[in-house]
């Protein structure tokens, strides 16, 4: 019996560690451009990693009004394993003109 569980232990692991896709880290935003006291939701997407040490921009010359908030997906389609992790933010610009937001990171798998 404990064989047994040990096997189905060992193919289900096997699945999800060989069925994963390539790992990317990528930012979205809502907009590109932001109306007179709008706002903008940043996003940033780690798929198919384990991160730690998430470091968010400086968003200098932006209000943080939310977050972080953090996301977390698994799905599993034909033992197809993919997964990621979000963290977003909503912010507001200080004034008017272009605006750039600087690099996050994060540390994936050591």
């Amino acid at each position: 019996m404990k064989q047994s569980v040990l096997v189905l232990f060992l193919f289900c692991f096997s699945s999800l560690v060989f069925g994963q896709s390539s790992i990317t880290f990528d930012a979205t935003v809502s907009n590109k451009q932001v109306p007179i006291d709008g706002y903008v939701e940043v996003s940033f997407t780690l798929k198919n990693g384990v991160g730690t040490d998430f470091k968010a921009p400086d968003f200098e010359g932006f209000d943080i009004l939310s977050g972080p908030s953090k996301s977390i997906s698994t799905t599993v389609i034909n033992e197809n394993v993919s997964r990621s992790f979000g963290y977003s933010y909503i912010i507001r610009p200080k004034s008017k003109g272009n605006l750039t937001i600087k690099a996050a990171s994060i540390k994936v798998n050591n």
